[in-house]
């Protein structure tokens, strides 16, 4: 009995380990992980070899937790029929599962999920061993499981090589190893970077309706006075109607030039792009080609907006001085309470009132209201989202022009 006693003991441990390994594996950042690596500590070099294929660790840890249920399960019921001198099943897993779930997963697994880092370096050595040790059938079992995997068409993911496979590791990266460092904005910048590769061109382009363009068979002088007028680096041209776009000026290209041609002379060809292209690709074409501005068009080829390379800067990093088309202002009236253009985006301010408000299907807060009342936005309509009242001050006959943004609570004080 005694001996029965001290095997189920030793199997616990080794279940124990088996389970916390696994979940210290899983927690760790990666990024302390692969510092230590490349410093040549033998343990991180063995916790990145199972880390690296996720498989050689599941295997290994879930051979070893089921060994030691399996073994720990029959002597468990040996021990209960020694002692009741009859055999006792219900008892046996009543008392093997009670035991297993405090001693072999919770509290282990709480520990590791803790000292994620501390627990893997230990472990890295006897994981290493027992995935040796078990290899042969760990093999064949990640074998079944892949073609398992490919049949019923599930997409393998893991831990992958590397340390930035997410915008998550990248985020744990700034605020674990380098909060001191970097400031607020710095990290924010950062991470905007990184996300850009998730947005379109619709979240950043100029709508077709606030373009400032001039018709084709405009004068060089008349040019020159929109841009002293309109402060613009780069002039659309239309043909007959502003969604019919001829071309593109640059104003540094008509100063010198004799003031009563026409601006066919100078004209650039228009770059078109599908507006749901996302920001980062466009961003490479526009280095290749050595354009600073693109079109947008919908599905129907229909001229929908224009983005420069301004506005993708300007998504990165925010305002960075006088732009194409300087738009979205929220203005601080006091504490509490802002006033903005219809236009502003969403992400703008969710950065100046510190909120959380969904842009999945909607990135302005025209477009936010319009979808929250169902109609087009009137004068004194309002939305309350956030903590936050937001009231339509001024409108038109196709969407809100002004917005006051209120805290609620400062309202009602």
């Amino acid at each position: 009995m005694r001996n029965n006693i001290v095997q189920i003991i030793v199997l616990f441990i080794f279940w124990a380990f088996f389970a916390g390994s696994e979940t210290a594996y899983i927690s760790i950042n990666r990024f302390k992980l692969n510092s230590l690596r490349k410093q040549g500590k033998k343990n991180a070099l063995l916790a990145h070899f199972l880390i690296n294929k996720p498989e050689r660790l599941f295997a290994t840890s879930l051979m070893g937790t089921n060994i030691c249920l399996v073994l720990a399960a029959n002597l468990t019921s040996v021990l209960f029929f020694q002692i009741l001198s009859r055999p006792a099943p219900i008892v046996s897993v009543v008392v093997i599962t009670l035991l297993s779930l405090i001693l072999c997963e919770i509290i282990p697994k709480n520990l590791a999920i803790k000292h994620s880092l501390e627990i893997t370096l230990l472990s890295a050595i006897p994981m290493y061993f027992f995935y040796i040790l078990f290899f042969p059938i760990g093999k064949f079992f990640i074998f079944c499981s892949k073609i398992v995997i490919r049949i019923s068409g599930i997409s393998y993911t893991g831990f992958g090589p590397g340390i930035f496979k997410k915008k998550e590791d990248v985020e744990i990266f700034l605020q674990a190893s380098l909060k001191e460092k970097f400031t607020k904005d710095e990290r924010r910048f950062f991470l905007e970077s990184i996300d850009i590769g998730n947005k379109e061109l619709t979240d950043i382009m100029v709508p077709l309706v606030e373009i400032q363009a001039l018709p084709v068979n405009a004068k060089i002088k008349q040019c020159s006075n929109f841009i002293r007028k309109h402060k613009k680096f780069y002039i659309p041209v239309y043909r007959g109607r502003i969604d019919n776009i001829e071309g593109i000026i640059y104003a540094h290209d008509i100063f010198g030039i004799d003031e009563d041609l026409p601006l066919d002379r100078v004209v650039k060809e228009p770059v078109f792009v599908p507006e749901n292209n996302k920001i980062n690709e466009v961003y490479r074409k526009l280095n290749k080609i050595n354009i600073p501005v693109v079109f947008t068009v919908d599905e129907h080829g229909g001229v929908t907006g224009m983005v420069t390379i301004y506005d993708i800067g300007e998504e990165i990093i925010g305002k960075v001085g006088v732009t194409e088309y300087d738009r979205n202002h929220v203005i601080k009236i006091k504490d509490g309470e802002y006033m903005c253009e219809g236009d502003a985006e969403i992400d703008e301010v969710n950065r100046l009132l510190n909120i959380n408000i969904n842009t999945s299907n909607v990135s302005h807060l025209n477009g936010l209201i319009l979808k929250k009342l169902g109609k087009i936005p009137e004068k004194e309509d309002f939305i309350e989202i956030e903590g936050h009242r937001f009231l339509v001050v001024k409108s038109n006959k196709r969407k809100a022009e002004l917005i006051q943004i209120t805290k609620i609570n400062s309202q009602n004080n």
